[in-house]
């Protein structure tokens, strides 16, 4: 099978379940069905409602439990050097990372941290949520991700673009006309795909 034929497949079980992402999103945002039918078969009836979000409630309260504190690291051999180079690699961004991963999953089921150097050179990690990626697993016992793709568009750009990792080039596309048109490939600048999937 090609892999824009794979691609292709990916996207469309994307979209077959985008539907179902979307409204648990809507429900953590308050944006409950209720809102929206009609109930009253006589307009002239008063239609009141009043609703307490209990989506955005138990997410907060179970991620602020379990991430209300930042993590802490510690070395058993006592190494300090390591640890600084932790703190000052992760600190200015793990808890915010931390905390965002754990919503989409706790709203979704399940997300999506992938591992990146960034363009400075550095170590950082994305969330993603099943709206935007869907990935492939490889069938082994280990269960591990082969090819990960995301579908997103740019703000004040209509375009869909696709971005595609898989163990040894990360590509990006855009879509046109049901059709992928490549834009960039490159090779990983890590030694393989590093995208982990996050239960809730």
């Amino acid at each position: 099978m090609k892999n824009e034929q794979l691609i292709t497949k990916m996207l469309d079980h994307l979209r077959l379940n985008q539907g179902h992402h979307e409204k648990l999103k809507r429900y953590y945002l308050g944006d409950h069905d209720i809102l929206h039918s009609k109930t009253a078969k006589d307009p002239l009836k008063a239609d009141m409602r009043a609703y307490f979000n209990y989506c955005r409630k138990m997410v907060q309260n179970s991620v602020g439990y379990l991430l209300g504190k930042p993590v802490n690291y510690g070395s058993k051999t006592e190494n300090k050097e390591f640890i600084s180079n932790i703190d000052y690699y992760f600190s200015n961004w793990e808890h915010a990372h931390n905390i965002k991963l754990k919503i989409e999953a706790s709203i979704h089921g399940y997300a999506y941290e992938a591992n990146y150097i960034n363009s400075e050179g550095d170590f950082e990690c994305a969330a993603y949520s099943p709206l935007e990626m869907i990935v492939l697993h490889d069938g082994t016992i280990e269960n591990k991700v082969s090819m990960a793709i995301r579908k997103y568009k740019v703000q004040f750009d209509e375009t869909e673009y696709v971005e595609v990792w898989d163990d040894t080039f990360y590509s990006n596309y855009k879509l046109s006309g049901g059709k992928l048109l490549l834009l960039e490939q490159k090779r990983h600048r890590l030694d393989r795909l590093h995208l982990v999937g996050q239960k809730s």
